[in-house]
Formats: C-alpha cells, structure tokens, sequence
C-alpha cells in the first residue's frame, strides 16, 4: 500500500477549509475531514484508480465537500 504525504500548502489548505466549515455549522469541520480520511484511504487501496488529470497528476474528490486531492505517484524513495 502506498503512503500519502502531504505537502504543507495541502495541509494548511485542510485546515483552513475545516476551521471554515466548522464556522458555518457545528461539527461539519469534523465531518470534512471524515471526508478527507475516506478519500485519503481510497488513494492507498488503489492510487492509480483515479484518472491522470494533468502532467502525472491525479484527482480523488471528496464526497460531499467540493474538494479534491491533487496527487502523483512516485518511485519509491522518490520526493
């Protein structure tokens, strides 16, 4: 299986969407990163299961959330 890692622009921009979502109902922020979680391990079961959108890079859009994650498989001890 493979590891995410994630960069942290993608981290930042995690939290600021969660703390956002948070601040329109209680607990959605919660519920965006149950999101994120599913489509993080929807990735590492399978990440060329999702389409090749632009230059190596791919796309897994979290359901419910109009938010994706950007990813690109690399070599082992590749960065």
């Amino acid at each position: 299986m493979k590891q995410l890692r994630f960069t942290q622009a993608a981290i930042r921009d995690v939290e600021n969407a969660a703390e956002y979502y948070e601040r329109q109902r209680e607990g959605l922020g919660l519920q965006f990163y149950d999101r994120l979680e599913e489509a993080v391990g929807d990735i590492e079961r399978n990440p060329e299961g999702f389409e090749v959108r632009f230059e190596g890079l791919r796309r897994c859009n979290l359901r419910q959330f109009p938010y994706g994650l950007w990813y690109k498989i690399l070599l082992d001890n590749s960065r």
